[in-house]
């Protein structure tokens, strides 16, 4: 996770400017002279330490990508368990919610007028006389 392959691309990228600074720089000095061939030397070895280095990387993609598929084979399952309860509790929630509001406004729209009158007194049918109640 440290190196990317972006990282070692910029590192392969700085070490062909090492290399050519060096070349230009032997053209002036000698190409026997110590210093040109200590520098040759450390370029030589990161180049090494580089391609060790893409080595790792590659491994190291390839077992995590592997690890990776198989946690996801297992996080998919329990996920979709997971998922289906998290719905349920979601759905369970609005619907409480849902509820509270009806409750709400029964309890505003209810009539204050009449009640303590069975209002169900009301849906009977009654029968009206039109020359008033008959005689006994």
């Amino acid at each position: 996770d440290i190196f990317n392959d972006l990282d070692i691309i910029a590192k392969e990228e700085n070490l062909r400017n090492l290399k050519s600074c060096v070349r230009k720089i032997s053209k002036t000095l000698s190409p026997n002279s110590s210093v040109i061939l200590a520098i040759n030397a450390a370029l030589k070895e990161s180049a090494e330490q580089l391609e060790n280095l893409k080595i790792f990387v590659k491994v190291k993609k390839t077992t995590h990508y592997a690890t990776a598929s198989a946690e996801v084979d297992k996080n998919t399952e329990v996920k979709s368990r997971n998922t289906f309860w998290l719905r349920v509790k979601k759905f369970s929630k609005f619907f409480i919610f849902l509820l509270a509001v009806l409750l709400l406004l029964l309890v505003l729209i209810s009539p204050s007028c009449c009640e303590f009158r069975n209002t169900m007194l009301l849906f009977y049918p009654r029968l009206s006389y039109v020359n008033g109640p008959p005689p006994i």
